[in-house]
């Protein structure tokens, strides 16, 4: 823990073990893990629904694109309405009403087939496009600096959270129940957790009915709150000041920084391999291997549980050594991590191209695959903490923006893996294609 958090730590009510800056980074971590399982369950699911209805590779792939469609579309105006509306009331709204959704869907696919679980995955992307920037404009006001990097692996741990959760079950309750009842499972999941965000969140700091004075005096010092007070956040334009606070950007300054759109595009790299791996892998499994999601458990599991060790226990102390015994800058450091990332993983993907279909083993896809997402677990201490750096009043926006261009990749993605599987039937050359992304953004992040 750093000297902040120690002695923002030390301010908290009498008697908690957690500091309510701590329980926010907690809670958000639970609606990136519950988001996660709303989004990634097609996947796994997607092979039973295809038992039922007639799927083609290419039909696959406008499947798996389809909450990223509406996901991207609701980026900006999330970010922005974090910034200047409140954040809590987006978020809370978006888990209810994709819940309603998703519970319902089901109905939706067997009233119009693929089409209507297209359309229904299209709305739930939208109503879960503002999370992201919303998180990251909420984050900004509750959070002391050095904090941000441990608090972006926090919540990229939630997204591990919830691979770890629906990517193995998914596949046993569809067995069991049928794949409708996941759906109506991960649905009402979502609103619970609403509920609970609504009782323990608050906008700011000073909205926070629970916070002892104590904490609140720690956090106005030491966070964007001590540039504002909650009753007059809104309305204030005068930027948050000093280094640790970030630099603040216009939109013109912010769309001509090279540095920023390096954050951008090594966010796109690392949408078009993270959700390739998570959105493909059950097809391929299947496909490929002839094993299907309910007896690959432990293999769909296993690389989503080496991606939370690595952000859980690698990242952050290896990243507190370089920077604070080492000495290194934090740009420094998070150049390193995230290019030891994406070269790591082109590595893990390069070598399933290279041995191709014929030779692979299950356990050999199974450890590339481990190795590929444990060091994708590095960008959470690499560029995306740079979101929160570039700026603390804008920080919805700019999240916004960089999630806009990443969620595209996401989208194009599942479409171009359906079309190199409908036209050449070729899983290697899939596989490249994912490694020459991402030695992309190792060289693009590594020259910023």
């Amino acid at each position: 823990m750093s000297h902040d958090a120690t002695e923002l730590a030390k301010h908290n009510k009498a008697g908690s073990s957690l500091a309510v800056w701590q329980l926010q980074v907690w809670l958000l971590l639970s609606s990136r893990a519950t988001q996660t399982i709303m989004r990634m369950a097609l996947g796994p699911l997607l092979v039973y629904i295809c038992g039922e209805f007639p799927c083609t590779a290419s039909s696959k792939g406008e499947a798996l694109s389809a909450f990223s469609l509406g996901y991207f579309s609701t980026q900006i105006l999330g970010g922005v309405l974090g910034d200047y509306a409140g954040a809590r009331k987006i978020i809370a709204i978006s888990h209810v009403v994709a819940g309603l959704i998703m519970a319902f869907t089901p109905e939706v696919v067997d009233a119009a087939g693929l089409a209507g679980l297209w359309a229904a995955t299209v709305c739930m992307g939208v109503l879960q496009g503002p999370l992201f920037p919303a998180s990251m404009s909420y984050l900004a006001k509750w959070l002391p600096a050095s904090e941000r990097s441990w608090a972006s692996s926090m919540l990229d741990s939630g997204i591990t959270i919830g691979s770890l959760v629906v990517m193995p079950l998914s596949g046993k309750i569809a067995f069991a129940m049928g794949w409708r009842a996941a759906f109506r499972l991960y649905g009402v999941a979502s609103i619970v957790f609403a509920a609970v965000w609504q009782r323990w969140s608050a906008n700011h700091p000073a909205d926070c009915t629970f916070i002892s004075q104590e904490e609140l005096s720690m956090l106005k010092g030491k966070t964007s709150f001590a540039a504002t007070d909650s009753a007059d956040c809104q309305k204030s334009t005068a930027p948050a000041r000093g280094a640790r606070e970030g630099l603040f950007m216009t939109s013109v300054q912010l769309l001509c920084n090279a540095q920023v759109w390096a954050v951008f595009l090594s966010h796109a790299a690392f949408n078009f391999g993270v959700y390739f791996q998570t959105s493909w892998t059950p097809i391929y499994y299947q496909e490929s291997l002839n094993v299907r999601p309910e007896h690959a458990s432990l293999d769909l599991t296993l690389p989503a549980f080496m991606n939370l060790i690595v952000k859980a226990g690698i990242a952050k102390p290896v990243f507190v050594w370089l920077h604070e015994t080492r000495g290194f800058s934090l740009i420094t450091c998070r150049r390193c991590f995230s290019v030891i990332g994406f070269l790591g993983a082109a590595f893990a993907y390069a070598a399933l191209a290279l041995v191709g279909n014929q030779e692979q083993s299950r356990t050999f896809v199974t450890v590339c695959f481990t190795i590929a997402m444990g060091l994708v677990g590095l960008h959470p201490s690499g560029f995306k903490a740079n979101y929160m750096d570039l700026s603390v009043r804008s920080s919805g926006l700019i999240s916004g923006l960089g999630n806009t261009i990443a969620s595209i990749s996401s989208f194009v993605g599942p479409l171009v893996v359906g079309a190199l599987l409908a036209k050449q039937q070729s899983w290697p050359l899939v596989f490249a294609s994912v490694a020459i992304v991402n030695v992309i953004a190792a060289v693009i992040f590594g020259r910023s």
